[in-house]
């Protein structure tokens, strides 16, 4: 009988300890996109009132959706040092994103996309830490080439992004613009 008690006890050990050692990153997604920027440096975060993070050069942030019509721009303010980066980017809703190749330039600009030549990629394709693979972004829309759209949790490797690769200047367009034009919509 004691070396059944000690046997459960050695269980139930084991048990917690793999329990507590499998610590998941949770972020909600809901009624937003999720918008992933590869950023060619380091030492650069996002300068917002939306859920962001950050590892490494990957800068995860969450874009709220807009009630109908949505806006024609979102904006986005990246900060290294002193000097900030504003964009202005042209994009629809209801999608995630993943902008690879972002150098950072303090100033003004426009990002408008063509969205003939849109490619999507897993988020398992794009290279991130295992930590980020394995963020479950909860309730993030999901949507289905066919059928209906939904909302699920799911994992960062799991999840379908536009893939916008910032040199790729036939599918990108990123402009300098002046402060005023900027906000203008």
């Amino acid at each position: 009988m004691k070396k059944i008690f000690y046997l459960f006890i050695f269980f139930l050990t084991v048990s917690c300890v793999l329990m507590s050692s499998k610590k998941d990153h949770y972020i909600s997604a809901k009624s937003s996109d999720v918008i992933v920027f590869d950023l060619q440096e380091e030492n650069i975060y996002v300068e917002s009132d939306r859920n962001s993070y950050v590892e490494e050069n990957i800068l995860i942030t969450l874009d709220g959706w807009m009630m109908y019509p949505p806006p024609l721009f979102r904006y986005y303010f990246f900060v290294q040092n002193a000097d900030t980066m504003k964009i202005k980017c042209g994009r629809n809703q209801e999608k995630n994103y993943y902008f690879k190749n972002l150098v950072f330039k303090s100033g003004c600009y426009t990002l408008m996309l063509n969205f003939d030549t849109k490619k999507s990629i897993l988020g398992n394709q794009i290279e991130t830490s295992e930590h980020i693979q394995n963020i479950l972004f909860q309730e993030s829309f999901v949507q289905h080439e066919f059928g209906l759209d939904e909302c699920k949790d799911i994992y960062f490797k799991d999840m379908v992004f536009v893939y916008v690769d910032i040199n790729d200047t036939t599918a990108v367009k990123l402009d300098t613009i002046s402060e005023e034009l900027f906000w203008e919509d």
